[in-house]
């Protein structure tokens, strides 16, 4: 039922196609594509105003699962894991704002990693407060 169902695909910049079909097609299977988006968050959307499907990392779709009013149903097959890149300017490489907001994401990244399934309704409740840097502040 699930590769037959109709799916929206996210297709980042640069890329030819969604990570997960490149990944299907390594199985020899493959998904209906009915519409491509360039965002996971976008694809929720879609989702939520659609019948189509969308395979999205499961934190984010946790964490927008009621705001869209979506339903979330494990996946009948396991990509492996998935692995997000942070990029930047070179000529950002000093800049104090960009070395905070660099420093921030990878310190969430890696307490999230640090997770466990039965820390998941923890985090659920964490809100995180950021601050920026006084050479940034307005």
């Amino acid at each position: 039922m699930f590769l037959r169902s109709r799916h929206v695909a996210v297709v980042g910049a640069g890329l030819s196609e969604d990570p997960v079909d490149t990944w299907l097609r390594e199985q020899g299977l493959s998904r209906d594509i009915a519409l491509q988006v360039p965002s996971y968050l976008q694809a929720l959307q879609v989702t939520a105003q659609s019948d189509l499907v969308a395979f999205v990392p499961r934190r984010l779709a946790r964490s927008m699962a009621r705001r869209f009013a979506l339903r979330l149903l494990p996946p009948p097959i396991d990509p492996g894991d998935y692995h997000e890149q942070l990029f930047y300017p070179r000529r950002a490489a000093q800049d104090p704002a960009s070395l905070w907001i660099r420093a921030l994401a990878q310190a969430i990244s890696r307490e999230l990693g640090s997770l466990t399934e039965r820390h998941q309704s923890r985090l659920a409740r964490t809100r995180i407060a950021v601050r920026p840097p006084p050479s940034i502040r307005s």
